[in-house]
């Protein structure tokens, strides 16, 4: 089919989805939104689409091996951390000139110059883990490894990446107007249609025990599991149930460490108990997304994870 054809039937899906939104008949026309998406990703050029998923994956790594070079460059003593995390790990775009003020950077100076292999990758999943350990088998051998991944997991989206790459194959204009309706309407796309996520529970929790065996067979020193931190009360309108699906996924960080006897690290816990009651931003561990770490979470983390690698006892709340 051309790509002419295609892009009729994209146009009559969204313009049926508005029509339906206008008339407030919200099932019908997030049903409608759906089949858009799904007619742009299937009716897609499977080459160029290849390309695109390819390319966009070689761009995460090399930004990933870019600060992975960057902190190896620091002096490190015998003991080695390994940290795989996704966009939480990496410097913000502001500190591409200067040190970054990442819990991987500072890790090294609260560790006694422990050296930092750090593996953090934007939309980084569990999926991403398993690959990246299958394809490095000396990965987390006789290192002491954190595991901080699960945000890009569990969000529920209106769009997977295979879809959100094909819009990018549509003219401009109808690109737009697709786009334009997720934004308009994601509280009804959300509530009306099935959750969607990278990797589904099942698959997370299965994820889970790969990674930790993957790591014990290897011989890792210790190996700490970190929960995902939910973002501020705030946010939680604009995404239905945020806070039992992320409990959910906590959850099953919680069992796998309980069920492998590996460390536990529930910064969810920590950065929410660090929040200033006033939701004001000033030394609030969470920059303004909600969502990444700010100095002060960073520090937060750093000092936690260095915590429990020398055996130090967990805080009481105040």
């Amino acid at each position: 089919m051309s790509s002419e054809s295609v892009s009729v039937l994209v146009e009559r899906a969204i313009d049926q989805a508005f029509e339906f939104a206008e008339l407030k008949k919200f099932g019908a026309a997030v049903n409608a939104f759906a089949l858009a998406r799904t007619l742009a990703l299937d009716m897609a050029d499977p080459l160029e689409m290849r390309r695109r998923l390819a390319r966009n994956v070689a761009g995460f790594r090399r930004e990933r091996e870019t600060y992975r070079a960057r902190l190896a460059t620091r002096d490190g003593g015998t003991d080695t951390i390994v940290v795989l995390s996704d966009s939480l790990g990496l410097p913000r775009p502001d500190e591409a000139a200067r040190e970054p003020h990442t819990y991987s950077w500072q890790l090294r100076d609260l560790s006694d110059g422990a050296r930092i292999d750090s593996l953090c990758q934007r939309f980084f999943t569990t999926d991403h883990v398993v690959q990246t350990l299958d394809e490095n088998p000396e990965l987390g051998a006789e290192a002491d490894v954190v595991v901080h991944v699960g945000l890009n997991d569990c969000a529920n989206r209106m769009f997977l990446e295979p879809e959100r790459l094909s819009l990018a194959l549509l003219p401009d204009d109808l690109n737009a107007k697709v786009v334009e309706f997720a934004r308009k309407y994601r509280l009804q796309i959300l509530r009306h249609l099935p959750s969607r996520h990278y990797v589904p529970l099942e698959r997370f929790r299965a994820n889970l025990d790969v990674i930790v065996q993957r790591l014990l067979q290897r011989k890792a020193k210790r190996v700490i599991l970190a929960t995902i931190i939910m973002p501020p009360i705030r946010f939680w309108r604009g995404t239905p149930g945020i806070n039992a699906n992320f409990g959910r996924y906590n959850h099953e960080i919680m069992q796998a460490a309980s069920r492998s006897d590996v460390l536990l690290l529930d910064i969810d816990r920590l950065v929410w108990h660090a929040l200033p009651p006033d939701q004001s931003e000033t030394d609030s561990p969470l920059l303004h997304d909600g969502m990444h770490l700010s100095y002060a979470g960073h520090s937060l983390m750093a000092r936690h994870i260095v915590d429990l690698l020398k055996g130090k006892p967990k805080p009481r709340p105040r």
